[in-house]
Parts: C-alpha cells; structure tokens; sequence
C-alpha cells in the first residue's frame, strides 16, 4: 500500500511539473507575440488592416455586391447578385471607409517618417548625447568629454595610400621617405568638425639619435572642398634625438570629404620593427613600397586580422601590387614592417 501511494504521489508530482511547464511555455510563447507585435507596430497595422481588408471583400462577395461584373466568377461560385439596397449601400459605405481610412493611415505614417528623420538631422549633437545618456548635465565637463570623443569617432578614413621609399642604406640603418594620403570623411548630418584630435608622431630608434637631422616632415596639408589647401602643421626637422609629435585640427564641414597628405624622410634602425597604427578608423588601407637603394631586401609586414606578407625587393624595383588591409582600427590594430637585407637572411 505504501509503495502504491508513493508511485500516485510521484504521477501526480509529474503531471504538476507538466502543467507548470505548459503553462510556463504558453506565457514566453504569448510574451514573445506581444514583444513583436509592439516591436512591429507599423507592420502589424499593415497586416491587420489587410486581412480586414480580404474579410471585406469576401463577406460583400459572398452576399453578392462586390465584383458583380463578373458573370462567370459568379456562376462558377453559385452566388446571385444582390439586389437588396440596404446591403449594397452598407457595403458601399464599408469600402469608402475602409479606403479613407487606407489613404489617411498612409499619409501620417509618411509625415511622421519624414519628420522624424528631419529631427534627428536637425538636433545638436549634445541633444543626441543626452538622448543616449539623460542622466549627464549639458553643462558639466563630462559632457564635453563625451562630445569630444564621439567627434573623434565620427571622422573616418575611407581610404589610406602609405607609399614607402627606401632611399638608402648605411649599415643597419636605412633611410625611408612616406608619403601617406587619406581621404577622410565627416560622418555627421549636421555637425561640422573642428577639433584637435588630430596626432602625428614619429620616434627615433636608439641606433638613429646620433643622426641629425634623424628625419624631417616636409608635407602635412588637408585639402577640403569649403576651404582648400591649409598647411596643418609646419615642414620642419624631427628633433635631435627626440621623438617628434603634433597634434593637429580637423576642419571639415558636415558629410565632407577630405584629402589628408603627409611626407616625410626619417632614419630607421633595421634590427627594430616599425610599427604604424592610422589615427582613425580606417575602411581601406593600403600600402606601397619601392626599393631605391643598392640592396636587396625582403620585406615582411603584419597586420591585425590579416595574413602576414613577405616581399623581395630587388635594387631599383617597386611592388607589381600592393597590399590592401580592411577596417583597421586605431586602438586596437597596427601594421609592423621589417626590413631584411638579403645578405643577412
């Protein structure tokens, strides 16, 4: 008796866990339709207001008022054409307000579509931050820091061309020129850019501090539509066994493009590595060397997220085609070149 009892508890412990569980799954399950339904509110009416639209049409044809001029769609359903005024003028009324209502439905969600893209354009940037983060004061210097790093984020490089020209080698030093061209691109609707979030820098190996000038910046120009040519920071010598850094202004207008060109000479230890990291994300980057000196050499670079290259240069020969890198960005991806020379290999 006792083990019967036990097994009737055990059933009924486990038709209880079923129920639950059922129960369980029908509430996620309606969850769910009520989540979409408010996620697609737009694509809900559009579908509610279809079917009513079928059930229309299928209940006026089927007491025969809509499609009447169809004989044969007629016959062949076995339905007479309705000749009560009363159906027919209910039928009426139910299809002019069924289109009105159509046309007017239509029409507000075009003019909310519309107005709410023109406000989104139209709002200030700090309007757009609050938005995101309510709880920060306009006013206090956080803001400010948030405004000044989502500028930052929203200048792109679309393109980087770097073509590097080994000049000459003396040793293990090798002497390079760069020149590199971005077109950069400001992402903002209504936001010109202005900041000073632009950085170059370059520093000097240890086997290199003895040379001087160790290197020289002798083109660093940004070419926009609204305002031309502006030279961005000075030609000048890198400075004696220091490292050479300068911060630079953006100036471009909203959803301009500009051309960003810098060249430089610089003195480089080939027993290090030189790395290179863009100063903006970066869509396409692409990279060009040319091998002026009397030396052959080889030529490996690395990349973040891509496969390493080597390249054999022989004396006065370039690249046939050069290497292009994908959606670099500039904190977490960088580019090392090594210079090999081919008796050391």
């Amino acid at each position: 008796m006792e083990e019967k009892s036990k097994e009737s508890e055990q059933q009924q412990s486990v038709g209880n866990d079923k129920a639950h569980s059922l129960k369980s799954n029908t509430l996620t399950n309606k969850n769910a339709c009520i989540n979409w339904i408010t996620e697609n509110t737009v694509l809900t009416l559009f579908l509610v207001t279809g079917l009513y639209g079928f059930c229309l049409l299928g209940f006026g044809l089927a007491n025969g008022v809509y499609l009447a001029d169809w004989p044969g769609l007629y016959n062949d359903l076995g339905i007479k054409k309705s000749c009560d005024s009363y159906i027919i003028s209910f039928y009426a009324s139910a299809e002019q307000d069924y289109w009105f209502f159509v046309f007017i439905g239509i029409m507000a969600w075009f003019i909310s579509f519309v107005s709410s893209k023109k406000e989104a354009k139209n709002d200030k940037l700090i309007t757009k931050i609050n938005h995101f983060f309510p709880e920060i004061d306009p006013s206090t210097a956080h803001m400010r820091y948030l405004e000044h790093k989502i500028n930052e984020l929203s200048c792109i490089a679309n393109l980087v061309t770097r073509k590097i020209i080994i000049t000459s080698i003396d040793g293990d030093l090798i002497e390079t020129q760069v020149t590199v061209t971005t077109k950069l691109l400001n992402i903002h609707h209504n936001h010109d850019l202005t900041e000073n979030f632009g950085e170059f820098y370059a520093t000097p190996d240890d086997a290199v501090k003895d040379k001087e000038p160790w290197g020289r910046l002798n083109v660093f120009q940004l070419d926009t539509p609204s305002r031309g040519s502006e030279e961005v920071v000075k030609p000048q010598n890198f400075p004696t066994s220091q490292a050479f850094e300068s911060k630079y202004n953006i100036n471009l207008n909203r959803e301009e493009v500009g051309t960003l060109t810098i060249n430089y000479s610089a003195w480089t230890d080939m027993q290090e590595k030189l790395e290179t990291t863009p100063a903006f994300y970066t869509r396409e980057y692409g990279l060009e060397f040319i091998n002026n000196s009397n030396e052959k050499l080889t030529i490996k670079v690395t990349c973040s997220g891509h496969k390493d290259s080597l390249i054999p240069l022989e004396s006065n020969q370039s690249m046939d085609t050069g290497l292009i890198f994908k959606d670099i960005r500039p904190d977490d991806d960088e580019i090392i070149i090594e210079f090999i020379k081919e008796n050391t290999r």
